[in-house]
């Protein structure tokens, strides 16, 4: 059995904690926090209520893959995106590329033949990258270069974004829905994520993406609609979908069905993780909007100990 220690202070508008991890100082509004505890110095920021929140840990290094792709997963999705056919189909064409490289290597031996093969090839190319084609693919490799030497996954997404206006290559649509929903550009995503789903109507990620879009925009029952579109063992074993459409009931102000939802989930589980918490949260309010607010200060006190920045948890407890 383990023991717990936690006192908390209020003074002005700072909130000082004291736990077996540590000691930790935080402030803001509901919603937005900064602080730092045992884990380091972070901003986190939300949507009251929904257990949809984002938390970023300065100067500390990146978790492992528990961190529900909010680090290394997500740089992972991108790579694998970068790498997609989407790039295959907006690149030179193989002609072009022989050309000129073929020209190159001629230069050794047929000077001449080599110059006519590099001229052809470089009048291939300059027609190509006049074309709609050419000016996506210059599109798709600046957006490349901006989200590796930069990293703004912003100034990336809007290239890819101005790459499949001119390709139309679905692939290109969802890299930009990716970088917009992960820095809250949620109508951006959402006018892609309705054109990509068009080509792409049972793409789980997409659909998940879409839900979750609708929440934050506060369109519960649109939400609830795509959720519903899932496959049955995903509504039921994909955490992420049952906290989803859990955050979805309790924001269309059913509580009740919320509950019977999320119950699904790990609701025992003491050991958190950025997914589990968003569930823990959900659980939690479900069972205060149900009239169990003891059982719900404990789930509660459990995400408090976890991260003390987690939304507005610290004006729950």
């Amino acid at each position: 059995m383990s023991i717990r220690f936690r006192r908390t202070k209020k003074i002005g508008g700072l909130r000082f904690s004291l736990s077996k991890g540590g000691v930790g100082v935080s402030t803001g509004v509901k919603g937005l926090r900064m602080g730092s505890g045992p884990r380091g110095a972070y901003t986190s920021a939300g949507l009251t209520g929904t257990g949809l929140y984002m938390i970023n840990y300065h100067n500390r290094k990146k978790k492992a893959a528990t961190d529900n792709r909010e680090q290394e997963d997500f740089q992972d999705d991108v790579q694998r995106l970068i790498a997609s056919k989407a790039y295959k189909e907006i690149v030179p064409s193989k002609v072009t590329v022989f050309l000129i490289v073929g020209g190159l290597i001629l230069l050794i031996f047929e000077p001449i033949l080599g110059l006519l093969s590099m001229l052809a090839g470089g009048f291939m190319y300059w027609r190509f990258l006049r074309s709609d084609k050419g000016k996506a693919y210059r599109n798709y490799i600046e957006g490349v270069k901006i989200l590796k030497r930069e990293g703004s996954e912003i100034k990336a997404a809007d290239f890819f974004e101005k790459a499949f206006e001119k390709s139309r290559i679905s692939e290109l649509a969802f890299l930009s829905v990716v970088l917009y929903f992960r820095n809250s550009r949620y109508e951006q995503a959402e006018y892609l994520l309705e054109t990509y789903l068009e080509e792409h109507p049972d793409h789980q990620e997409a659909l998940k993406i879409y839900a979750s879009v609708k929440v934050m925009k506060k369109e519960p029952l649109e939400a609830i609609s795509v959720i519903q579109s899932l496959p049955a063992e995903v509504r039921q074993e994909d955490l992420s979908v049952i906290t989803l459409l859990g955050s979805s009931y309790l924001e269309g102000g059913k509580p009740e069905l919320a509950l019977e939802v999320l119950k699904k989930g790990p609701v025992r589980k003491r050991k958190l993780d950025p997914l589990t918490a968003e569930f823990k949260y959900a659980y939690a309010r479900a069972l205060e909007e149900t009239g169990d607010s003891e059982r719900a200060q404990r789930h509660y006190r459990t995400i408090y100990i976890y991260d003390p920045g987690f939304l507005d948890v610290a004006e729950k407890i």
